[in-house]
């Protein structure tokens, strides 16, 4: 008897074992900046996995996500990295934004773990075997810009930017593109906690331009806009994708109507579901972002109960078709520039009361 029961304990440990197997989930590990300057690009980014989670919650049975904050630090980054892969147990990890990806891509390289690097910069994903962007790229923005321009014999463009590798980056692409008659002038950089652009401002009073640049990071973009609107300073301007936030359009009070930048596009309907979730678009194009991230990886791996490793990992998203997802529209490319995810971009205008596409 005393070896009957122990032979069933044994199966039930055993069944056990192997129904948890069963059902174990494809871990993605998700490095955001979800607190610090950039917060509300993790917030939106997360919000798009949460609401994917929402909608579709047959996909999601299999599939589990874990957050780090990265602050939009490297070493944070790197830490939440390393938490991730060897505490949590997670089989690839999304990393938002160029400084972060800096500092986990040569490390996870080296350690032949995937990554999905959500950047602009093509650098970064080039000649890389785990490592697969998941993002328009820089050249994407700059085109829109350039053809705004044109279109409105906008020729000669002064340009006041934060010290960022994204703003360096977009500056160089536009320049690599300009005609003999057309130029652009860098007026001023600022770092990003500076607040006080009067000086800038100032200059700007003096200097013939068709058109001002205005590539600042969040909270700077409205102040920008104010101490403009203050001064009395009128003048035709364009952005970067920053400018993507009604958040900041109401905090210029104002004075940012009119102005037009480039950025990804998101589904109308998708906007509208973002906000009846949860009351603001801030960003909604990054939620876009998170969202149809979610929903391709849970349907590449939410079957469960496989064991897939790492170049594995990789070829499965590399055979995803083009998709025409429920928030964005994205591709896989192929790039001697470095290969990934590239999603439409299109040129927004602010508006008193809403952002408009105009292409």
């Amino acid at each position: 008897m005393i070896k009957l029961v122990s032979i069933l304990s044994s199966l039930l440990i055993f069944s056990g074992v192997a129904l948890a197997q069963g059902n174990s989930a494809f871990k993605v590990g998700v490095i955001l900046p979800l607190t610090g300057a950039l917060a509300e690009y993790g917030a939106a980014t997360k919000n798009g996995i949460e609401l994917a989670k929402q909608e579709h919650p047959e996909f999601f049975q299999r599939t589990e996500f874990v957050y780090e904050d990265s602050q939009y630090e490297g070493k944070k980054a790197l830490s939440g990295y390393q938490k991730l892969r060897n505490s949590d147990g997670v089989s690839i990890v999304y990393v938002w934004g160029y400084g972060p990806n800096q500092a986990v891509v040569p490390v996870s390289e080296k350690d032949k773990f995937p990554v999905i690097a959500i950047t602009a910069e093509r650098s970064l994903s080039l000649n890389k075997t785990y490592t697969l962007r998941f993002s328009y790229h820089i050249e994407m923005i700059a085109d829109p810009l350039l053809e705004y321009l044109r279109a409105h014999n906008i020729k000669h463009v002064g340009i006041v930017k934060t010290e960022l590798a994204y703003m360096n980056g977009l500056i160089d692409a536009l320049q690599k593109k300009l005609k003999k008659d057309e130029s652009i002038d860098i007026v001023d950089t600022y770092q990003p906690g500076d607040s006080d652009f009067k000086t800038t401002i100032a200059k700007l009073r003096t200097r013939k331009f068709d058109a001002v640049g205005v590539f600042l990071l969040g909270g700077q973009i409205s102040q920008f806009y104010r101490q403009s609107a203050q001064l009395d300073l009128k003048m035709n301007t364009f952005g970067t994708d920053f400018f993507d936030s009604m958040r900041e359009a109401q905090d210029a009070h104002g004075s940012m109507t009119g102005a037009v930048f480039a950025a990804p596009y998101s589904n109308p309907s998708f906007v509208q579901r973002y906000v009846q979730a949860f009351g603001n678009d801030f960003q909604v194009a990054w939620a876009a972002n998170g969202y149809e991230y979610a929903i391709l990886t849970a349907k590449l791996f939410g079957r469960g109960n496989e064991s897939l490793g790492a170049a594995q990992i990789v070829a499965r998203y590399r055979s995803a078709n083009q998709e025409q997802g429920e928030a964005a529209i994205y591709k896989f490319i192929e790039s001697i520039e470095g290969s990934g995810f590239d999603f439409k971009v299109v040129a927004r205008r602010i508006e008193a009361d809403k952002i408009v596409d105009l292409n």
